[in-house]
């Protein structure tokens, strides 16, 4: 995995996040449909 550092005035920083959602009953919840597009919105902000 590459490292994209990011760049201020007076700063240098890179950021990470690790998102994890614990659901007791995931199976009824999580469907295939909402992962896919908390997958797409996670891609678009770490594309920002």
């Amino acid at each position: 995995m590459e490292d994209h550092l990011q760049t201020g005035s007076h700063t240098v920083y890179a950021l990470q996040y690790h998102f994890v959602t614990v659901t007791k009953y995931r199976a009824d919840i999580l469907t295939d449909e909402r992962l896919e597009r908390v997958a797409e919105i996670a891609h678009d902000i770490a594309d920002d």
